[in-house]
């Protein structure tokens, strides 16, 4: 049986769920047996990340968002993907991306797991 997997990312004016197969892909939410209170808790937190990530991203190369705000964000985002993982059970394998590391966070069983990294770290 082929595995299905799912990364939690933000991007630019993307939803923050993503196909993590051979061809990663955005995910349309409507296709995942997700709450309609997670899906819009995930779209709370993609707004959030859009305020803090995007205008930097416009203004000079050098811009760098507000390391406790990132921080925090991570966080609800982490939590978030372990909410997935909850709501779509033990069929899935859901991974986090931390925006702060670049590394990659899996989400392993229930809430009261703990979390295993992976990854290289982003300079």
């Amino acid at each position: 049986m082929e595995e299905k997997a799912i990364l939690v990312m933000w991007d630019y004016s993307a939803y923050p769920l993503w196909s993590t197969g051979p061809m990663q892909a955005n995910l349309f939410p409507g296709r995942l047996p997700l709450s309609d209170a997670l899906r819009g808790d995930l779209n709370e937190w993609a707004a959030d990340m859009e305020r803090l990530m995007a205008p930097g991203a416009r203004q000079k190369p050098k811009w760098e968002p507000d390391p406790q705000e990132l921080d925090d964000l991570n966080r609800r985002g982490q939590a978030l993907a372990q909410r997935v993982k909850d709501e779509l059970g033990t069929e899935w394998s859901v991974s986090y991306h931390d925006e702060s590391t670049g590394e990659r966070v899996d989400m392993r069983g229930s809430t009261t797991s703990t979390w295993s990294t992976h990854g290289r770290r982003r300079r």
